[in-house]
């Protein structure tokens, strides 16, 4: 599946969630949080050499193409697997890395 990484996380209540705190702080992006998750160390007994390598293959894909990315069911589950490591399985930020890798988007109902 081809994946937009550029695209901003966006809140319950539609606004971009920011990366960061103060009036300087940047619109957190998908690639943003799925670099994080793949740098996150991995669970036990499933650490190795060679998943954290291709952790770190995957995070160089995303960001060299990040508006068009290719990737698999696997990779990610990936993704989604160490955004919630990274974020403390906050659900702000995997909810909506979760839906963007689906294709969905946050939508607010009037």
């Amino acid at each position: 599946m081809k994946i937009d990484f550029t695209k901003p996380l966006m809140t319950i209540t539609g606004v971009p969630l920011k990366n960061g705190t103060g009036d300087d702080a940047k619109d957190m992006t998908l690639q943003d949080a799925a670099i994080a998750g793949l740098f996150a160390p991995l669970p036990e007994g499933k650490a190795s050499a060679t998943a954290a390598a291709d952790a770190f293959r995957l995070a160089l894909r995303i960001s060299n193409d990040a508006a068009a990315c290719e990737i698999s069911a696997a990779e990610s589950t990936l993704i989604k697997e160490g955004v919630g490591r990274a974020f403390g399985f906050a659900p702000n930020v995997s909810g909506p890395v979760d839906l963007l890798l689906e294709g969905d988007a946050i939508v607010k109902e009037s």
